[in-house]
């Protein structure tokens, strides 16, 4: 058989381009493509709108790419008619078979384009399947520095970047006669409101008290707290009239982004104080949900002499001591007989009544009755207030431990003029969400918190080890990482096999920065639990890449151990994934592994509501959506120890 020559390699060249022509299949394939591309389009921003997975989009992709080939087919044997859609009329015979490329070279180059599309799809797939989202980051050059503050913080201080993060510094009182109780009542006011806030980190109030009057620069605070922006206050107040001035501070640069001075009476304080965060939420540019709009725009008018003593109250709530308590429930009481609609003054009442309490059983249960009382009160008159709702979470735990106490120590409840069953109907009908989101945005809440933590560290040996580990993530989130740090030491002295301590020791090293403690602690974890080969050959590669890459090295090492965890089916946290990969800047993978994590209901998911890695995707709308099912969701808790 004679090879065919040039002119004839030209002719079916020739002829193929003229059948293309002919059947219209270019026109198709351009219509195909401005369709796809506005499909495309479309598809980037309707499906994060409804919370698609990030798989959403590539599937689209996907099925956009497989059609192109079915286009192209139907293009080639189909045309459109004034009669309708026809068969494309093949070009007459114009002798024999082999002498027909228009019939026969057109359709091997159709076919070879439909297996080339589908070959590269397949591969596309095949790829994605296997290799876990975020595994090609590692050599991005788009990822290539992570950054973080002096101290370790894995917090943006790029000035362009938008604030996600800040402090209030306690508020300076101008007033003629000192009035502490009014400018620290003001101060917790304002990061109550901004706490609220999706889009927004507040550090607590706890966490800045220790700058009052300080002279470090704002920068100085901006890195030991973590957060990118200061606001700084004082307060003015004359009889019933109230003066309230505050600038928000870059801590990046030092520079003064905005300040502004607001008047009022005192019985319009609390529209006052809504009016004052939503205008520094503006000046950040941060987007508000309609929730937050509607709370920020509250406009409750409450007797002066009520909201004084009420704020007396919260000053000495806030000394945390039995003394302070005790005067706290006065003033609240006071507060509660000037305006009995005054739904804070009752909230701080059971909120007292708890605190006061405190670890002794047998006190707390006769206070029930009244704190019960207090805190339904609370939730009737304001069902979406943090405080309203932290104050009878507590209430519903504490109702649980009194049955369990008196059934463990042969106590009558009833003898003592409390009838649990009754109490138990008042508490049961508001829906209360969250108690980790609750702690972390209430005055109460922290307290409680501290409470807590300080009765499980005194019986510390008594503890499991999932209740140690939990005590440890509370500290964690007070911002108490050194205390966390030794409270883990102190465990694994006691029991080296606690794994889950080890990898939360691991962690704390890491997030703070110290990359070469991280290695240190896998060691030591590999020495002392007797954990097998494969965990140590995995320290050793994790040793390798922080002496060669830092912490870019520690994260890489670290989503490779999850994506070999997930292939063998080993069992893993979700979140602690999404950390590696935000780490290392893939934003959308972290945001799906933490979508994974809320169906898991990983215990780490609470770290969303304090911990600043999470600072550059809190404006993101998946994540704002994310921490709202977060938040009306009761976590699953470690079983309490028996109290005392």
């Amino acid at each position: 058989m004679t090879a065919p020559s040039n002119n004839q390699t030209s002719s079916w060249f020739s002829s193929f381009i003229a059948e293309l022509r002919r059947r219209h299949v270019g026109r198709v394939a351009i219509a195909y493509a401005a369709g796809a591309f506005v499909l495309l389009q479309a598809g980037e921003i309707v499906l994060p709108a409804f919370s698609a997975p990030e798989w959403g989009l590539r599937l689209l992709v996907v099925l956009v790419l497989l059609g192109f080939p079915v286009a192209m087919a139907l293009a080639w044997i189909y045309e459109i008619t004034p009669r309708g859609i026809r068969r494309t009329a093949d070009l007459e015979a114009a002798g024999p078979v082999h002498d027909r490329p228009g019939r026969l070279m057109p359709r091997v180059a159709l076919l070879a384009l439909t297996i080339v599309t589908a070959a590269a799809v397949g591969w596309w797939l095949m790829v994605w399947e296997t290799q876990a989202p975020g595994d090609g980051l590692i050599t991005s050059p788009a990822s290539t520095s992570l950054s973080g503050p002096g101290a370790g913080w894995p917090v943006s201080f790029d000035p362009d970047a938008p604030i996600r993060s800040l402090a209030v510094l306690p508020f300076e009182d101008f007033s003629a006669e000192a009035q502490p109780h009014f400018a620290a009542g003001m101060h917790d006011a304002l990061i109550l409101e901004l706490s609220q806030i999706e889009a927004l980190r507040v550090v607590s109030r706890t966490s800045v008290m220790k700058y009052a009057g300080t002279t470090q620069t704002s920068p100085e605070i901006g890195r030991e707290l973590g957060v990118q922006a200061i606001i700084e206050g004082s307060v003015t107040r004359a009889a019933d009239r109230v003066r309230i001035t505050v600038q928000l501070i870059d801590a990046r640069t030092d520079e003064h982004i905005w300040s502004r001075s607001y008047d009022g009476d005192l019985s319009d304080i609390i529209a006052l104080q809504g009016r004052v965060a939503r205008e520094i939420a503006q000046e950040v540019e941060l987007e508000l949900s309609p929730e937050d709009e509607t709370r920020l725009a509250q406009a409750a008018t409450v007797k002066p002499e009520a909201t004084d003593a009420y704020w007396r109250g919260r000053y000495e709530q806030s000394k945390g001591t039995p003394e302070g308590y005790e005067a706290a429930i006065r003033h609240f009481q006071e507060a509660v007989d000037k305006d009995s609609t005054f739904a804070p003054a009752y909230t701080g009442l059971a909120g007292a009544q708890l605190l006061v309490g405190g670890d002794d059983s047998l006190k707390l249960i006769r206070l029930l009755p009244e704190a019960v009382e207090a805190a339904e009160k609370a939730v009737i008159l304001s069902a979406n207030s943090p405080e309203a709702q932290a104050v009878m979470a507590e209430v519903k735990t504490r109702l649980g431990e009194a049955q369990a106490y008196a059934y463990q120590h042969d106590v009558v409840l009833d003898s003592l003029g409390v009838r649990v069953d009754s109490l138990r109907v008042k508490v049961e009908a508001p829906a209360v969400i969250n108690e980790e989101w609750l702690q972390d945005v209430t005055q109460f809440g922290e307290q409680m918190r501290r409470l807590y933590v300080t009765s499980q560290t005194e019986r510390v040996a008594s503890l499991s080890q999932e209740r140690q580990v939990h005590v440890a993530r509370q500290l964690e989130s007070l911002g108490e990482y050194d205390r966390a740090r030794q409270f883990l030491r102190g465990s694994l002295e006691r029991d080296p096999t606690n794994l889950e301590a080890w990898s939360e020791l691991e962690r704390l090293h890491a997030i703070r920065g110290d990359y070469q403690g991280s290695v240190e602690v896998r060691t030591e974890r590999v020495a002392r639990s007797g954990e097998s080969r494969e965990a140590a050959a995995a320290a050793v590669e994790l040793q390798k890449a922080v002496a060669e890459s830092g912490a870019r090295g520690y994260w890489e090492q670290r989503l490779r151990e999850f994506v070999a965890k997930e292939r063998r089916g080993e069992p893993f946290s979700q979140v602690d994934y999404a950390t590696a990969l935000l780490a290392l800047g893939d934003h959308d993978a972290a945001l799906v592994r933490l979508g994974r994590a809320y169906e898991a209901r990983d215990r780490k998911i609470s770290s969303l509501f304090h911990d600043p890695i999470w600072d550059p995707v809190r404006g993101d709308p998946r994540f704002r959506s994310l921490l709202k099912k977060v938040r009306a969701t009761p976590w699953p808790k470690p079983p309490p120890p028996p109290r005392r």
